[in-house]
């Protein structure tokens, strides 16, 4: 067993790094989002491979997996010193190929394993292994309506995942530490109106700790229908009578935002999401209380999430602009490890590429150029002076709205078109950040045209990445349309 004592000191080492603002960083992050595969047995209508889905299956060697050696490795060099690992982004991490090994090697290393789940697959022989190991789980659960589920994840026993639900409400208590227990919910036209009642049914019926809410990527043209930008009443209208009901029965809410800014808003009126929150954070009664954490050894607050204040004290509403904005944390405590290798230092775009771990050691990437200058960056100014990308971060200026989702759309795309191809080493570095000029020593053009877009989607992903990126091809063509 490693010193959970040691992973401690890491993180404040880590973090007294940070205070005397220092880009290259001795200290490794206490935290890693891992994905080892794409595989899904869900077909969800708002899911980057809901296409994919019906041309793969659950296929590991056509979805994408990482080789167990490649977890093996990365796990003997980030481990020792990591307090958690987040396994979410894209597929269900109760389907890896060499799920029992993962679980052996969390264990070896006294790491918490947090998976974000459908919880299909979870019985309570799983939970017996995982006990010890998890003190975490998010279940993707978008109504507790029958009707609803179904007409947003294709093909889905809504009894069953409701049995599971209710199943892991019961066992968690028997398992230590106690799991966490968060559901996640992603606003659609089609299930918002039902947003008040289904947290307190999650809150009466499950126990949960939490139900976050979450916005709407839009980067496929069949999501069109789902997209709420055209209701931004009805929509500020639920999200008032949610956050009414949470602080009433006493449920902790999360928000993406608090309130949708109205089309063609310009100026502080984009930004209402933040005025509201402050508010929120003003005016609503703290919990009296911190409540217990999901695990009994680590540090700091619930969760991990250092940077958002400790949740029992703001009271049961948090939303994204609560966060504080002086530092962007996902470039100092948190990577992300893709299946193909690939590292990222932020989870919210594809902007940041910082390497591949299949190439070089987790060390040189983690003080690679492009990490140690986005950290110069930060520490040098307040948020519009950071990256273009940044501006439009739902994580950091909450504008949900219509216009800035195609701005985040078209910028993808001048990326991803500006490096080149995928495979090619050489440019694989220079697809890393959208600056206001050059990209270690690449000028970013401008938006490709539809013809580079259709040549993109036809010819130049790999297959697994086709049906995507002719969605992502119809929705710029929209974009382009309407300009």
């Amino acid at each position: 067993m490693y010193d959970i004592k040691k992973k401690i000191e890491n993180e404040e080492g880590l973090w007294k790094e940070v205070s005397q603002k220092k880009a290259f960083l001795t200290h490794f992050p206490p935290r890693l989002t891992l994905q080892t595969h794409q595989c899904c047995n869900f077909a969800c209508r708002f899911c980057y491979h809901f296409t994919n889905k019906f041309y793969y299956g659950n296929d590991p060697a056509k979805m994408g997996y990482m080789q167990f050696h490649h977890v093996e490795a990365i796990a003997d060099e980030l481990f020792p010193t990591l307090q958690y690992y987040e396994a979410t982004l894209l597929g269900d991490p109760f389907l890896s190929p060499h799920f029992d090994k993962e679980i052996a090697l969390a264990r070896k290393y006294n790491v918490y394993f947090r998976p974000t789940t459908n919880i299909s697959l979870v019985t309570p022989k799983t939970l017996e292994q995982v006990d010890g190991v998890m003190d975490w789980l998010k279940c993707s659960f978008d109504s507790h309506i029958r009707g609803i589920y179904n007409a947003i994840k294709i093909g889905v026993r809504f009894e069953k995942v409701v049995e599971k639900l209710k199943m892991f409400a019961e066992k968690r208590y028997q398992m230590n530490p106690v799991p966490y227990f968060r559901v996640g919910f992603v606003l659609t036209d089609l299930n918002m109106d039902t947003l008040p009642e289904y947290i307190r049914w999650c809150s009466d019926e499950l126990g949960v700790d939490d139900v976050e809410v979450m916005g709407l990527n839009v980067d496929q043209y069949q999501i069109e229908p789902l997209n709420v930008f055209d209701q931004v009443d009805r929509v500020n209208d639920i999200l008032e009578k949610s956050m009414q009901t949470a602080i009433d029965h006493k449920v902790k809410l999360r928000l993406a935002f608090s309130r949708m800014p109205r089309e063609g808003a310009k100026g502080k009126d984009r930004f209402v999401s933040g005025a509201r929150s402050e508010q929120l954070r003003r005016d609503q009664a703290p919990l009296g209380f911190i409540p217990p954490r999901s695990f009994d050894k680590m540090s700091y607050v619930i969760c991990g999430e250092r940077n958002r204040g400790d949740i029992g004290d703001l009271g049961y509403v948090w939303t994204n602009d609560m966060r504080r904005h002086d530092l962007c944390e996902e470039f100092f405590n948190r990577p992300f490890i893709i299946w193909n290798g690939n590292v990222e230092a932020c989870g919210n775009c594809n902007t940041f590429y910082v390497g591949n771990i299949y190439e070089k050691p987790f060390r040189e990437i983690w003080n690679c150029d492009l990490y140690q200058a986005a950290r110069k960056r930060m520490y040098e100014g307040a948020i519009d002076t950071w990256y273009d990308c940044c501006h439009d971060c739902i994580c950091m200026f909450v504008t949900y709205d219509r216009a800035t989702s195609d701005h985040r759309f078209s910028h993808f795309w001048r990326i991803m078109d500006s490096s080149g191809r995928k495979e090619d080493k050489g440019v694989i570095d220079a697809r890393a950040v959208r600056l206001k000029g050059k990209v270690e020593g690449i000028v970013v053009e401008e938006a490709p045209s539809l013809t580079t877009l259709k040549r993109i989607a036809k010819d130049w992903v790999p297959p697994v990445f086709v049906p995507h990126a002719r969605g992502l091809y119809h929705r710029m063509k929209k974009w382009k349309e309407k300009k």
